[in-house]
């Protein structure tokens, strides 16, 4: 799990804190939005290319600690930490990482669950406990 520290070379530095590898989002608020929403809290990796097949994203999981693979949630992350705001990602999973038949995933299914999660809450006023 040594990643880019072994180099020296943080991928970001905020208030005397070098990240390299991992960029936490806010704790509590993703702790008080999936007890509100009833969902898990998991460990997601990100990186520049998809796998390319279920044993090379279960090695990378092993790796890494991570449940999901996204190819946009670090950016995310390093762009809240890099502002100082809080952040939170809600996702829905369409796939298991590294299945390449387009015809086993779940897209449509995902959106709908995404959409069934999250209207109620950005349809209406922010819920009171989970302002930043």
């Amino acid at each position: 799990q040594e990643g880019l520290k072994p180099l020296g070379f943080p991928a970001l530095e905020v208030g005397g804190k070098a990240y390299y590898n991992r960029f936490p989002l806010d704790p509590g608020l993703t702790r008080a939005l999936a007890r509100m929403l009833g969902l898990r809290v998991v460990v997601g990796l990100t990186r520049d290319r998809v796998s390319e097949n279920p044993g090379e994203a279960e090695a990378l999981a092993s790796r890494w600690g991570a449940q999901v693979e996204s190819m946009e949630g670090a950016a995310f992350a390093r762009a809240c930490l890099a502002l100082g705001i809080p952040g939170v990602e809600v996702r829905a999973i369409s796939n298991p990482a590294g299945v390449r038949d387009k015809g086993a995933w779940r897209i449509p299914l995902a959106v709908r669950a995404l959409e069934g999660t999250l209207t109620p809450i950005l349809g209406g006023a922010f819920p009171e406990g989970l302002q930043g």
